[in-house]
């Protein structure tokens, strides 16, 4: 028999947590480890884990790396920063991880986005 957890999210750490979710869509290139996450909000971090799932339905890492990638896809669009820029300025610690996430999700590069996005076929 599988052993259920209950846990009960009070009225301040929804606040806190919507707060945290509109932080990370605002500025996606800070840095939010989930020990920083903990100090910050002093809530434990398997609650901060659950409580965010459960109220917006996607875990902390997963939607930070969905609001970074926009912000990466809207600097790719409107600027010429050289793609190292790019990773750096969305937040993500590596260029390699970057490309290879930036592939992943979208089946192309960010270069071949870039090219994409200023010439769209008509």
């Amino acid at each position: 028999m599988k052993k259920t957890t209950i846990f009960i999210i009070s009225r301040e750490e929804r606040k806190v947590l919507a707060s945290l979710k509109s932080r990370m869509r605002k500025m996606p290139w800070l840095d939010y480890g989930i020990q920083k996450l903990v100090i910050e909000t002093g809530i434990n971090r398997t609650k901060l884990q659950q409580s965010f799932y459960f109220l917006f339905g996607v875990p902390i890492h997963v939607y930070l790396l969905e609001q970074r990638m926009t912000f990466a896809k809207k600097l790719l669009r409107q600027t010429t920063l050289p793609v190292k820029a790019v990773a750096t300025q969305s937040g993500f610690k590596s260029e390699k991880y970057f490309f290879r996430f930036f592939k992943q999700k979208t089946s192309s590069t960010p270069i071949a986005y870039r090219k994409r996005s200023k010439n769209p076929k008509p």
